[in-house]
């Protein structure tokens, strides 16, 4: 493990925490339910001819099984996530309300892990 690999490794995982601290606060997320919402927008992107973007459906029993929670727990936080107006559900499954929210958690992660590491640089130089 060289100091290089550990340091990338703290910069990304600070990236992570302070982008779950935004959604904590903005949306009143618990970890499970920024996992859960995160996961459902990422089963629901999927691009087409000509790179365009289509929303598939996706459902709780895929969510459950691709992240390894109970398909219960899954359930309650994604009537959670309906209240709070961030997920829909219809008869074809569920997805995320607004897609460029749920974009903005994908660029959310790799400015977050670029802010830790400017701190990060500032605070070596102090």
């Amino acid at each position: 493990m060289t100091k290089v690999n550990v340091m990338n490794a703290k910069r990304n995982i600070r990236g992570v925490l302070t982008v779950l601290d935004e959604y904590r606060t903005r949306y009143d997320l618990s970890c499970d339910e920024f996992v859960i919402y995160a996961a459902i927008g990422e089963a629901n992107v999927a691009t087409g001819r000509d790179d365009i973007v289509i929303l598939k459906p996706t459902n709780i029993a895929n969510v459950s099984y691709g992240l390894g929670i109970p398909k219960e727990t899954v359930r309650r936080k994604v009537l959670e996530l309906i209240k709070r107006g961030l997920v829909k559900r219809n008869a074809n499954g569920i997805y995320v309300s607004d897609l460029g929210v749920w974009c903005s958690l994908g660029c959310s992660m790799s400015e977050g892990a670029d802010a830790a590491e400017t701190a990060s640089s500032k605070r070596e130089q102090a």
